[in-house]
């Protein structure tokens, strides 16, 4: 049996086979209590099968190289992946969510926990190694362990006031995730995403904290984790929108069977009133920013829910965004393949029109001309985002021409897809007019037959006052 820790307490139980069991336990169930899932909510209930099996699979790494590597070093007897979580890696995963055997309950959760130092090369190491020992290479990790999505190598690891890195345990959960590029396949791609994400804040879209060093000559981004307090002790509960909506994290990509935008934006309606329409409004700025720094790789997983007290939830800050304008070579830009479909296809060249935003409003379930008038906003101002971004790069190696370049294809595209906007934004003007118009010309139409209908139906009576004072002549 496994237990299932969520923010300090323990909230549910769980029977790791093929067909995993969650229960959630007696004494945490109340009207405060933050679910595992919104799929799953607090009750007596039990819950079965796929949807408990598909959630928790997307809590782990990607990578099948990665997983082997830790069955092995933690001498996991089971070929299914979902008994990892009953090592140390269970135990700071993404969320408020950690998982240990039910026997090492107790002290889990009377562990305050503690950190191991780490320097700074050693942490470039272990990044080099990584998928062959996604682990420290010194071989010392005593209750020490994180689980991250995904395929880019990356560590887990806690900041300290002065800047010192270390690898916590216990109930001390991690505070920024530090991630190297796939491969040299994908030069400064560190870079790219920070230029990314901190040009997406200055749109005014959220998205957490991010640097990039230079680490014994690996460049590394550092993200700040925005499931984590800003004082690092204590864990906020998120899930994916894999999980959200029940897929197998193979099915992230909406081409391979994975959620689109409306499915998503039936899950954000579904929050309460109060924060539903923040939710899409978050939700419409990351897809458009997306669309305009050709971000190929926003699918389900890198969109994500945090959970709060009573059932509410916001839509996590943007994160794991990164435009893929310098890796496309020589490709057109319009055969870049977006991860979800805004239009009638996936490619660019089916989005870059301006009928798109109209399909894209009715997804979101907005008024087209609402979506228009941010689109026309954002792309209007994207190009003066990034060069401000680039602008204040960290003092690092990296190829200056490649990110000029980048700076002025996105000065290009930001200028297409306004222009795509504007004509949008005409065409939704002009349709509320003309519907509009068509109202008022119905609304003159139904007076005319009314007027029409009195006048026949006067008439009608007059000729039954002739008949009756010629009857009353003859009497």
């Amino acid at each position: 049996m496994t237990a299932v820790i969520i923010n300090g307490e323990h909230a549910a139980t769980l029977t790791l086979n093929k067909k995993p069991v969650l229960a959630y336990e007696p004494s945490y169930q109340s009207a405060d209590a933050i679910p595992l899932s919104i799929n799953l909510p607090v009750g007596n209930t039990a819950f079965a099968g796929s949807p408990v099996r598909n959630w928790l699979l997307n809590l782990l790494p990607d990578d099948q190289d990665v997983i082997r590597f830790l069955r092995s070093e933690y001498e996991v007897p089971s070929i299914d992946p979902l008994h990892l979580l009953d090592t140390p890696i269970g135990l700071d995963c993404a969320g408020a969510v950690q998982f240990c055997p039910d026997d090492q309950l107790p002290s889990v959760l009377a562990q305050q926990g503690g950190e191991i130092p780490v320097s700074e090369n050693e942490i470039s190491e272990w990044l080099r190694q990584y998928p062959i020992r996604p682990l420290p290479p010194d071989g010392e990790y005593p209750d020490t362990g994180f689980s991250l999505a995904g395929m880019q190598p990356k560590v887990a690891l806690r900041q300290g006031a002065g800047g010192a890195w270390s690898r916590p345990w216990g109930q001390l959960p991690t505070t920024h995730i530090l991630k190297a590029a796939r491969s040299d396949h994908f030069p400064d791609e560190c870079v790219f995403e920070h230029i990314a994400l901190s040009a997406a804040v200055r749109l005014g879209i959220a998205a957490p904290p991010t640097d990039v060093v230079d680490f014994d000559g690996m460049q590394i981004l550092i993200v700040e984790r925005y499931d984590r307090t800003s004082e690092g002790l204590h864990r906020i509960h998120q899930e994916d929108m894999c999980q959200v909506t029940g897929r197998h994290p193979n099915e992230k990509y909406e081409y391979d069977r994975g959620p689109s935008i409306a499915d998503i934006s039936r899950a954000l309606r579904a929050s309460r009133a109060e924060t539903a329409d923040t939710n899409i409004d978050r939700f419409r700025d990351q897809l458009l920013y997306g669309w305009l720094i050709a971000n190929n790789d926003g699918h389900a997983k890198n969109y994500s829910i945090l959970h709060g007290a009573a059932g509410q939830y916001v839509l996590a800050p943007l994160y794991d965004a990164c435009s893929w304008l310098p890796y496309r070579r020589n490709r057109p830009v319009s055969k870049i393949k977006m991860a979800m479909s805004m239009g009638t296809g996936f490619n660019l060249r089916t989005c870059d029109k301006f009928e798109m935003l109209e399909q894209f409003a009715e997804r979101l379930g907005q008024n087209p001309e609402v979506v228009s008038a941010r689109a026309v906003e954002l792309a209007d101002s994207v190009a003066a985002a990034t060069q401000d971004a680039i602008a204040k790069l960290p003092t690092i190696p990296y190829d200056e021409e490649a990110v000029e370049r980048h700076r002025q294809e996105i000065e290009i595209r930001g200028e297409q897809c306004r222009q795509i906007a504007e004509t949008a934004h005409a065409q939704a003007v002009q349709a509320r007019r003309n519907k509009s118009s068509g109202i008022q010309r119905k609304d003159a139409s139904n007076r005319s037959a009314r007027c029409q209908h009195v006048g026949v139906r006067s008439r009608k009576q007059c000729i039954r006052r002739q008949h009756t004072d010629k009857q009353h002549r003859y009497q």
